[in-house]
């Protein structure tokens, strides 16, 4: 069981998150995994910054969110997906991609971990 589920929510100030994300606890991080590799944004560089473009604004504010801390979406390809997590670059294979669409009310991606 992870330290961060003790008690909820969060208030302001509070370290939890930041720890567990420090320590690597296993649901943290892959719950800022899925953030960071489950969406359609496209990611590119601008005077030496990275910069997202996304058709939905709350795709770039998770995104955002995972990128402040340390789980950074750097590119996909047509066939990999690209994160640094916590400095260290980890490639995915991308299998599949399923666009958001009216009738699922979601967006898949399948892909093969390193």
């Amino acid at each position: 069981s992870s330290g961060i589920n003790a008690e909820w929510p969060l208030r302001p100030g509070d370290e939890r998150l930041l720890e567990a994300v420090q320590a690597r606890d296993p649901s943290v991080d892959m719950f800022f995994k899925v953030l960071s590799l489950c969406h359609t944004v496209m990611s590119e560089q601008e005077e030496g910054k990275l910069v997202y473009q996304a058709q939905s604004p709350d795709e770039e504010a998770l995104l955002t969110a995972a990128r402040n801390f340390g789980y950074v979406y750097l590119r996909r390809t047509q066939k990999t997906v690209t994160l640094s997590l916590l400095g260290s670059e980890e490639e995915y294979e991308l299998l599949a991609l399923l666009d958001f669409d009216n009738v699922r009310k979601r967006m898949s991606i399948i892909l093969r971990c390193p």
